[in-house]
């Protein structure tokens, strides 16, 4: 998708030319409409991570200032993931329908404003408790609630409600501006944003409410994320033509050379729907705006039914994502909340230290995530791998590559500090390993949706992003279950392992690259 060209003569040899409006770089320089989207998302993503981790830098402040007990850090903490998981269908339909950029930049300016009301709940910090009314087996009781966590549950479940839409968001964007053989790279990359969000969280905020106050620190991290949606939206509407939605478009409107198959090369052909036979599509001056992505996973166009196979088909395929981005979620979330828990459990004490070490996992994905996602575009553009098996071997260094750095852990650690444990440094290596396969998952799964399901990858990545944080809510629920009940952290590492083990086997297994429609399923 070429970006706009500008006329007008060249002046000098510096590469600017001279028009009327002013000085522009020459067309051959500027960046095509599809770099403009995925760079306006790549920031969008690192601000969601920035504000999730502002929010972890500066709870114990946070639960200092207004008197919060442990439990209620824990409800504090649980109320974002409720409202991320009540959002992950309707912003998937929302982002097909509409836009993937359009709606994660609305997400955007929504949960920067939530995370500015986070501060709202300084002012209450004095206000009555409420004692709300509940059951008891003696008869009514009251429940004690402050205003303060009130409005601090509400702020966070806000705030998860609108960031819900990253994920389905990011995928629908991709879908319909990238050019496939750039798929993989660019989704690496603007998830390797997304982990330098959280890293750059951690160092910032403490630094920002040291100048402000933590109420301070909230609204200044929130303004960047307004600013931004504002910045981005201007981006994207000056960069070229919007690509045809799905809705918008069949696949009769490209040429026949143009047109791409429907399967992944190497997979088996997925059964027609019967009675249904091709139409030859008219001539065509070029492609539409975003043709290149391809047809696949596109609506059905011969307004047949899909048969009992089909549907059948296409139900296993997305429980099998579900399943895959389920086990993604329980790694994801267990590492991000446990590690440095589970750091300070092998003797590291001091809170700062912990909190450098736990970043440099997430340091390495966001560098493998980018390195796996271009090694992937480049054996898909190379031709001597098929797109499956690209997949395929990165979803197995993203599964197995994890499972066999957790290993150490779960044969090493002991119950605890002691002569079993691992030393901190060989902890964090191991960690790093795992973290670091981990971002491998951008050129296998994600870029795999993006295969077969272009069409609706918005709503799909909804589907198995509920998957996925529901995955994380019962690895924490788990975790803590194993811990309390003597098995250490060994028992988490195995049951680790197991699981990615398990997603390596059901991907390659039940995965083999034919096409996803929900239209088979409505």
């Amino acid at each position: 998708m070429a970006g706009r060209t500008g006329s007008g003569g060249g002046i000098g040899g510096g590469g600017y030319s001279l028009q009327r409006g002013g000085y522009r770089p020459p067309a051959g320089r500027r960046p095509q409409a599809w770099q403009v989207v995925s760079a306006v998302c790549a920031v969008a993503m690192l601000l969601c991570n920035f504000h999730r981790s502002v929010f972890t830098a500066l709870l114990p402040l946070c639960a200092h200032s207004l008197a919060l007990s442990p439990g209620e850090l824990g409800l504090a903490q649980s109320s974002m993931l409720v409202g991320y998981l009540a959002g992950q269908l309707p912003a998937g339909h929302l982002a097909d329908e509409h836009g993937g950029d359009r709606v994660l930049l609305v997400g955007l300016a929504l949960w920067s404003l939530a995370t500015a009301a986070t501060a709202g709940a300084a002012g209450l910090s004095t206000a009555p408790t409420l004692m709300l009314p509940m059951p008891g087996p003696a008869g009514p009781t009251g429940l004690g609630l402050s205003p303060a966590l009130a409005w601090l549950l509400g702020a966070r479940a806000a705030m998860g409600l609108a960031s819900s839409v990253i994920m389905p968001a990011v995928s629908a964007a991709t879908a319909q501006w990238v050019p496939r053989d750039r798929v993989a790279a660019t989704l690496a990359a603007i998830y390797a944003f997304f982990n330098l969000g959280g890293v750059l969280g951690l160092v910032v905020a403490p630094q920002l409410a040291l100048r402000s106050g933590w109420p301070g620190a909230f609204v200044t991290a929130a303004a960047g994320g307004v600013v931004w949606a504002l910045l981005g939206s201007a981006a994207v509407a000056r960069a070229g033509a919007r690509p045809q939605l799905p809705g918008q478009q069949t696949a009769a409107l490209l040429p026949v050379a143009q047109q791409e198959p429907t399967a992944l090369p190497g997979a088996p052909a997925a059964p027609a729907p019967a009675g249904s036979a091709p139409q030859p599509p008219p001539a065509a001056p070029g492609p539409a705006p975003g043709a290149d992505r391809g047809a696949a996973g596109g609506p059905s166009t011969s307004g047949r039914a899909p048969d009992a196979a089909t549907v059948a088909a296409t139900r296993v395929q997305v429980a099998a994502l579900c399943w895959c981005h389920g086990v993604i979620g329980w790694g994801f979330f267990v590492l991000q909340a446990w590690i440095p828990l589970y750091l300070q459990s092998l003797g590291v004490a001091d809170l700062a230290s912990a909190g450098l070490l736990a970043s440099l996992p997430w340091l390495a994905a966001a560098l493998t995530a980018t390195l796996a996602g271009g090694l992937a575009d480049r054996l898909v553009r190379g031709g001597a791998w098929g797109r499956l098996a690209v997949r395929r071997a990165m979803h197995g260094v993203s599964t197995l590559g994890c499972a066999a750095a957790v290993l150490p852990l779960a044969a090493g650690v002991g119950g605890g500090v002691g002569p079993a444990a691992l030393s901190p440094a060989v902890a964090t290596l191991c960690l790093v390993a795992a973290v670091g396969c981990y971002g491998a998952s951008f050129g296998g799964f994600h870029a795999y949706v993006q295969d077969v399901a272009s069409a609706d990858a918005g709503k799909i990545l909804g589907l198995t992003n509920t998957a996925s944080i529901a995955g994380g809510i019962a690895g924490n629920l788990a975790t803590g279950w194993l811990l309390q009940a003597g098995s250490g952290y060994a028992g988490v590492f195995w049951v680790a392992a197991g699981l990615y083990v398990s997603s390596w086997l059901v991907f390659t297994a039940l995965l083999k690259g034919e096409p996803i429609s929900l239209a088979a399923l409505r």
